[in-house]
């Protein structure tokens, strides 16, 4: 058979079009939504399992948990099925309900906030959500998308 591959092995390889506006003007893109998972966040989400999984910070027994109604939501749960990782994303009323459906078919334990704050969004609510869980339980990791370094290092080239 040949080597075994995974499909996370696919994220980042990603095509690059030009595109020609007109005589004077052309730029590349970078397709991101041709990533396994569908967006750019699945770079993110695979970076920080896989280098959290090296450095033995997380392990089969961690649960992963993070703030998302979105593609990194759907990222971390696409991504931690493969790694054999549970995970719980902290919802709010406004997600649509195909990431919704998406999360869940790749086993994401959702958690929906219903605290909307003074601006109508529910991000304080999904973090307080998270820091209690994580004062509450051990052995969770939470992959933070707002303020991981991580992240940052995951859209750089090996």
């Amino acid at each position: 058979m040949g080597n075994n591959i995974s499909i996370l092995d696919g994220i980042g390889n990603t095509p690059i079009a030009h595109i020609q506006v007109n005589n004077n003007f052309g730029f590349y893109a970078k397709l991101e939504g041709m990533n396994p998972f569908g967006s750019m966040k699945d770079r993110a989400a695979s970076y920080i399992l896989l280098s959290k999984t090296k450095d033995g910070t997380i392990n089969k027994g961690t649960r992963i948990i993070e703030s998302s109604s979105g593609n990194f939501g759907i990222a971390l749960s696409a991504t931690c099925q493969i790694l054999g990782y549970k995970i719980i994303c902290v919802i709010d009323p406004n997600i649509i309900e195909m990431n919704k459906k998406i999360m869940e078919l790749y086993g994401a334990d959702l958690r929906l906030v219903q605290s909307a704050d003074s601006n109508g969004t529910y991000q304080k609510a999904r973090i307080e959500y998270v820091q209690t869980f994580l004062r509450d339980n051990s052995n969770v990791y939470w992959t933070n998308q707002y303020d991981n370094d991580l992240i940052v290092k995951s859209y750089y080239p090996l």
